[in-house]
Parts: C-alpha cells; sequence; structure tokens
C-alpha cells in the first residue's frame, strides 16, 4: 500500500480484509496472465519505422521495467503483501494458522 493509504482492521474484520486482498490478488494475477500476451503491437506492411516503433511499444507494453505489465505485476505484489501483513495482524488477534488458512480458502464472502 502506499505511504498515504491507511487500512483500519479490528478482530472482527482482519481475516475479511486479508481475504479480500488475497482474492484480489489472486484475481488480478490471472487477468494480468491472460492479457499479457495480447499486449502486443505488430509492424505495419513491412515498414521499417513501423519496425522500429513496433519494438519500441512492445517493449513500452510488455517487457520494459515499467511498462505496462510489469506496473500490474507489482499492483498483485503490493496486493499480496498487504495480505500478508493482515495476517500477520490476525496473528496479532489471536488467530491460529489453521483459521486465517482457512478465512483465505473460504474468500471474502465466507469470512
Amino acid at each position: 500500500m502506499s505511504e498515504g493509504s491507511k487500512l483500519v482492521v479490528n478482530k472482527e474484520n482482519v481475516l475479511q480484509a486479508a481475504a479480500a486482498f488475497q482474492a484480489e490478488a489472486d484475481r488480478m494475477a490471472d487477468v494480468v496472465d491472460i492479457h499479457a500476451g495480447k499486449m502486443r503491437f505488430d509492424a505495419v506492411f513491412g515498414d521499417p519505422a513501423s519496425a522500429d516503433m513496433s519494438s519500441a511499444l512492445q517493449a513500452r507494453l510488455q517487457s520494459d521495467q515499467d511498462s505496462h505489465i510489469s506496473r500490474a505485476r507489482q499492483y498483485v505484489a503490493e496486493l499480496r503483501s498487504a495480505a500478508s501483513q493482515l495476517q500477520k495482524v490476525a496473528k496479532d488477534y489471536g488467530y491460529t494458522d489453521e483459521q486465517i488458512a482457512e478465512a483465505l480458502s473460504k474468500g471474502v464472502s465466507s469470512v
């Protein structure tokens, strides 16, 4: 989460919050995986300038460190980190590893 973001949880909602972040991370990871290969820009009509532009845009979309795909994967990592932090908070509230795992496996609606 960004420095300016705050999430307030308590014993009653910490498992639901952890499950929500984990579920969203899983959902987003699937979306990114599905669409990563589809984000492409092919050269047009064999034009040399188009080939250069295609290569530059392909890097911008997929392979550069700050590409759209890289940023989406970073967002997924941040969601997973938030879920992990909330799991630690849940343990501090006295929840067992089994209770936490069960809540995460059931997802948001069942917690």
